[in-house]
């Protein structure tokens, strides 16, 4: 969460979400929509038998990637299953949330797809696994900076849950808390509030405070209160999940996130206080995940613009770049979280007199925007507008007003 920076990605962007990958219909409607066990048990053992043949055949060695097998899995999966959609979207349901995994989400995005278009062809738009499908490739087109067109698909998960389901059941409140955060990404904080407000409040009354899920809905809900600027109340919410998740597991991945959220929010009041927070979740996440882990990057971003609000501009740089350079490898050049951080980069160096380092960076993030997501979302209206005030101040002022002029119209022309 990085506010005052341009289109930045926060920690807590990568978790705290209820897993798509991982959501599922527990209850008995859930079993029945899939016809019978033999059926749930055919899908799960064409995933388990596919992936072993293509791994066979791969005979992966150090040249082999994991993309490059899943590249070659997901062509051949139509061949493998003609004529059962239903195996074959189970099959490419895994592949992807593999490249999910691997921060690959537009092709996430386009495997997803692919699994929502084959269950609803074989069971209807209605059927639990169809709607599984809807939220997963929601997910994946929000990863993929595609946010515009997943805000359906999230108000059709949580109405097809809330109209077979009862009001306080597991599937209904993560529908509530997805769309929620969904909605706080696209600025809706009202609705977002009102929704994890009363999420929270029912997994009080039920006794659960201090869950994982409870601990997951007061962060998120903290989240949203920050950027509707309701500091304190976050800032309250903030040390209770830290709290929570401290004493379940002091140096594990959610105490490290809940650490990072809090040191978000006293930024601007305690930035000292803040860096030295940073510091230690850059370094337990090196440890826990490694150094080219994504969560590692994204550790690396906030601890930079830490040490910016404190002056240490220089180090500050140095760990932007480094940062890109992770985000480069794990993610690849087009992936949104990279060009988010790009674009922060550049904001810092116009900030501090350093035109020729940021020029090149909103160029590149100008040019990948326009390809990857189009003229018509958001971060690529934000893009053209902060490279239009880079030429501005580079001495182009014509060349410049072009570009801003571009990026009102656009805005005005597709803002929610």
């Amino acid at each position: 969460r990085n506010r005052g920076l341009v289109g930045a990605a926060g920690l807590v962007t990568l978790a705290l979400v209820t897993s798509a990958a991982a959501a599922s219909w527990s209850a008995v409607e859930a079993r029945a929509a899939r016809d019978d066990a033999e059926r749930e048990a055919r899908l799960k053992g064409a995933v388990h038998e596919f992936m072993h043949e293509a791994l066979t055949s791969a005979r992966p060695d150090e040249d082999t990637t994991m993309r490059a097998f899943l590249d070659a899995a997901s062509t051949g999966v139509e061949d493998a299953y003609d004529g059962e959609p239903l195996v074959e979207a189970e099959v490419r349901d895994m592949i992807a949330w593999m490249y999910g995994e691997l921060g690959l989400y537009e092709d996430s995005e386009r495997q997803y797809a692919a699994t929502l278009a084959l269950r609803e062809s074989a069971l209807g738009s209605e059927a639990p696994p169809v709607v599984e499908a809807r939220q997963s490739y929601a997910r994946a087109l929000e990863h993929a900076g595609k946010g515009s067109l997943a805000t359906e698909l999230y108000r059709d998960v949580l109405a097809a849950r809330e109209a077979v389901l009862p009001d306080g059941h597991a599937e209904v409140l993560e529908a509530r808390n997805n769309l929620a955060l969904h909605l706080m990404h696209r600025g809706e904080l009202a609705e977002a509030e009102d929704l994890l407000r009363d999420v929270v409040a029912l997994r009080e009354r039920r006794g659960e405070a201090g869950s994982e899920d409870h601990v997951t809905n007061l962060n998120n809900l903290a989240l949203v209160l920050t950027h509707a600027g309701q500091k304190a109340e976050a800032l309250e919410l903030e040390r209770r999940v830290l709290a929570f998740e401290e004493e379940r597991d002091p140096d594990g991945e959610h105490a490290l996130i809940a650490r990072s959220n809090l040191a978000w929010d006293l930024l601007d009041t305690e930035p000292a206080e803040a860096v030295e927070h940073f510091r230690h979740v850059l370094a337990g996440m090196r440890e826990l995940k490694g150094e080219d882990h994504p969560y590692a990057f994204i550790a690396t971003h906030a601890l930079a613009t830490g040490l910016v609000r404190v002056g240490e501009v220089e180090e500050a740089v140095a760990l932007y770049m480094d940062a890109i350079g992770l985000a480069t490898d794990a993610l690849g050049e087009t992936s949104n979280d990279r060009l988010a951080l790009m674009s922060n980069v550049a904001v810092v160096l116009q900030n501090h007199g350093r035109l020729a380092e940021a020029g090149p960076l909103l160029r590149e993030v100008v040019e990948l925007r326009r390809a990857t997501l189009g003229e018509g979302e958001y971060d690529t209206i934000l893009a053209i507008h902060n490279l239009g005030w880079q030429l501005w101040k580079e001495g182009d002022p014509e060349a410049g007003e072009e570009l801003l002029r571009e990026a009102l119209a656009l805005w005005q022309a597709h803002a929610p």
